[in-house]
């Protein structure tokens, strides 16, 4: 069973009990943090002897364990990322600098060759020989000048970068601890005006209520409304009241005292709470008794409250556990919309729909809202036919590593926008909460089978092609080539044909029987079709022949035609 936390949250009016129990929380947590860095674990005296010190009952010393216990555990994890990224970086830094050290010299050595080859056919003119036949190219060499010129400056640039990012690769192999209250605002005091803060006064002003400024209670289904420490009960008018039981140290800031199980609690209360974007949520988890933890945060004069609800749900099937009897809506995510197709049970698409997904050029609240409403608009289709979705299984994290250095400045913009992790983890979300199965398959040549397959027969794009490839794919329907391989080149508006001996499909390797997967024969079809398309006028690349509409077959060959083939 896997589990997916939601969180929903609201504002509430500031109370004296939430700042002193800010003030606890936070003392509290700087001795567990002390002992935890000094080998201490969660047994011992730490458990049952020092939570009476701090003001708090036993089950709270124990929410704040494992409070900091969660905020130990997400720091390192961000620390193995970001040195894992800071290794991708410096490494794809070190290839692009010997990939370009390789083209000066390249281009150092032809230049040489050219200017000898001038000197050569200027000495043939002016003794009255014949000229070698091999001329001079001013084009490459005019070229290779400029590469000659610029790539000093750009190696120069760049081993400089280098040295950055090795730099920071080393520090962040270091151990952090945790900073309480933010490592940003604690290195605002040594830039006080640039940071708005009048005197060293006002800023440790602040940097104590951020140390002091949040606590947590965690969910415990045994208890009423989830929690043992919060009471959630639904008014008449549909919004909610809160009740938060203090510990024994501050009851004389409680609202109201009274006995349950046989012990005096004392309490503030919230009341007239919305929570409009999780209120039926809210409901559902109060229906089925779900925990449901809380935490407090202090946020400029007043406080948000956030409303944590954990659901299980079972773990999607890895390989075909699912049966799509009815068919399937494949999802092919592209930078600037998401291409939606329908499947039927035999394979055939019916309907296609575009989602508009513009993250370029955003802010990051506007790109959550984006991708969370396309989502949504996908798992909506999908409750819509009944059917399941099966999307591509991508990590962007190794090519956002080499952004710069592989494609260009743009396109790095681009795909630095392209928020597909974020568009994943929001698919799932909503799945999950719709109940619809969500799959994930290898996207391996779905766009170049879709172009060839289905984009042409159907009228549909290449993006809403591949939808189609997908879905077939997690439908395990067959991906063999056709009889024919036909591209259209748009820069030259005609059609050419792939030999038929250079994608007949997988063939058994070199002293074995076993075939090859299809896929190979796909990888060379895609290799020809990049040729083709981006390929300059001027002759057809090895293995491509123009295609003769005439005859509505390709053009035979010369050996064709002597009965060779």
């Amino acid at each position: 069973m896997k589990s997916l936390t939601r969180t929903f949250h609201e504002r509430i009016d500031s109370h004296p009990a939430m700042a002193e129990m800010g003030i606890l929380w936070a003392a509290a947590q700087h001795f567990l943090y002390s002992q935890f860095l000094s080998g201490c674990e969660w047994a011992g005296d730490i458990a049952i002897k020092h939570y009476a010190d701090y003001g708090l009952s036993a089950k709270q010393w124990e929410h704040c364990w494992r409070d900091l216990m969660g905020r130990v555990a997400s720091q390192r994890e961000c620390d193995k990322l970001n040195t894992e990224n800071l290794q991708k970086r410096v490494t794809s830094k070190r290839k692009a600098i010997l990939a370009s050290e390789k083209r000066l010299v390249k281009a150092d050595k032809f230049m040489l060759a050219q200017e000898e080859l001038q000197a050569k056919t200027d000495l043939a003119i002016a003794a009255g020989k014949k000229p070698p036949k091999k001329q001079f190219d001013s084009v490459m060499y005019e070229r290779s000048a400029r590469i000659f010129a610029n790539t000093p400056f750009y190696l120069h640039k760049h081993k400089r970068k280098l040295d950055a990012l090795v730099f920071v690769l080393e520090a962040s192999r270091l151990p952090r601890t945790l900073c309480f209250g933010g490592r940003k605002l604690l290195n605002e005091q040594h830039h006080l005006e640039e940071n708005g803060h009048k005197d060293h006064a006002e800023w440790k002003e602040k940097w104590i209520d951020a140390r002091n400024g949040q606590f947590f209670i965690e969910g415990d289904a045994a208890y009423a409304s989830g929690n043992q420490f919060v009471r959630l009960t639904q008014g008449e008018d549909g919004t909610f009241n809160v009740e938060i039981r203090l510990p024994e140290r501050l009851q004389h800031l409680a609202e109201t005292h009274g006995k349950s199980g046989g012990t005096i609690q004392h309490a503030i209360h919230f009341q007239g709470l919305k929570f409009e974007h999780g209120a039926d949520e809210i409901r559902r988890a109060l229906h089925w008794k779900l925990p449901i933890s809380w935490r407090l945060m202090r946020d400029g004069d007043s406080w948000r409250i956030f409303a944590m609800i954990t659901r299980e749900y079972a773990e999607q099937e890895k390989f075909g556990g699912y049966r799509y009897s009815s068919g399937a809506v494949g999802v092919d995510v592209n930078v600037g919309h998401v291409s939606v197709t329908h499947v039927d049970r035999h394979g055939n698409p019916v309907e296609t729909w575009n989602i508009p997904l513009n993250c370029y050029g955003k802010t990051q609240a506007q790109r959550e809202d984006a991708v969370r409403k396309a989502a949504f608009a996908v798992v909506m289709i999908a409750v819509r036919l009944d059917l399941p979705i099966v999307s591509e299984l991508l990590d962007f994290k190794d090519k956002k590593a080499q952004l710069r250095d592989s494609h260009g400045p743009r396109y790095a913009r681009v795909l630095s926008s392209f928020a597909y992790s974020a568009f994943d983890a929001a698919l799932s979300s909503a799945c999950v909460r719709h109940s619809i199965h969500l799959r994930r398959v290898n996207p391996a040549y779905t766009s170049v089978i879709g172009d060839i397959s289905y984009a042409r027969r159907y009228g549909y794009s290449v993006h809403a092609a591949a939808g189609c490839v997908i879905a077939r794919r997690a439908m395990r329907f067959s991906e063999r080539l056709p009889s024919q391989v036909r591209l259209y080149r748009p820069r030259h508006a005609d059609q050419v044909t792939l030999d038929h001996h250079e994608w007949n499909g997988p063939t058994p390797r070199k002293g074995s029987t076993q075939v090859g997967h299809v896929w190979s024969a796909w990888r060379i079809v895609a290799r020809k079709r990049r040729a083709v398309l981006a390929g300059p006028s001027g002759p057809l690349p090895k293995g491509v022949r123009p295609f003769d509409s005439t005859l509505g077959s390709p053009t035979p060959s010369a050996k064709a035609r002597r009965g060779g083939g």
